[in-house]
């Protein structure tokens, strides 16, 4: 089983402009949730699923940097990008991530896939869990099963949580009333104070994210 972590990505977030490349520490948004996938094991390519949008094409410059594959599909048709990715990198298995979540924890992730590989077609650890480790593995044969439908296009995995049997993983409950994901300035300058904190050793367990945030004050 082929496993590929797709990273969704974009520019034209309204509330936060190109915030996966407005920098904490010296490293765009998504270059930290780069380096924690990187991390992760059971992975077999990382991979930006980018839109096609005018203004996108710096995402397409950082891939050629990091030296990661990408691929460009429609900026409103997520689930059809999503789509076209999964298929052009031959995927069997699909990990889910954003930039949003740039303090993304691998060990959860790993918890995750751990749980997906028991046979299931979409496990997930969000609602509840702490918005900003946010994880779902889902198989390619799920994928293509929801973009038959005619709904959800631009959330991705709508059809799945709805239909499918859904596995859930607990995550971090220490943690659950922080929003660790930024959409917003406040939110950014919440994930720079905790950032501030984290240990130099370059390892991205959550319990290292716990400890940056009762640090911070936040937790």
């Amino acid at each position: 089983m082929k496993v590929v972590a797709l990273v969704q990505a974009r520019l034209a977030s309204t509330r936060l402009p190109r915030k996966a490349l407005r920098e904490i520490s010296s490293r765009p948004l998504i270059g930290h949730l780069i380096d924690r996938l990187r991390q992760m094991r059971g992975l077999d390519e990382i991979a930006l699923a980018i839109g096609d949008a005018s203004g996108n094409e710096p995402l397409v410059a950082f891939a050629k940097a990091e030296s990661l594959p990408w691929f460009v599909g429609s900026e409103t048709d997520v689930l059809g990008r999503f789509i076209g990715a999964a298929e052009a990198f031959k995927a069997d298995a699909i990990l889910r991530a954003t930039p949003d979540c740039c303090l993304w924890a691998p060990d959860l992730g790993g918890q995750v896939l751990a749980a997906f590989r028991q046979g299931f077609d979409y496990v997930h650890n969000t609602r509840p869990g702490v918005d900003g480790f946010d994880t779902e593995v889902f198989t390619l044969a799920a994928l293509q099963m929801a973009g038959r439908q005619g709904t959800g296009r631009e959330h991705v995995t709508s059809w799945m949580r709805s239909t499918l049997r859904v596995i859930h993983v607990q995550q971090a409950p220490e943690l659950w009333h922080l929003k660790l994901s930024v959409d917003t300035q406040e939110d950014f300058d919440r994930v720079s104070a905790i950032f501030a904190h984290l240990p130099l050793d370059q390892r991205y367990e959550w319990s290292n994210t716990l400890f940056a945030a009762r640090a911070a004050g936040l937790a």
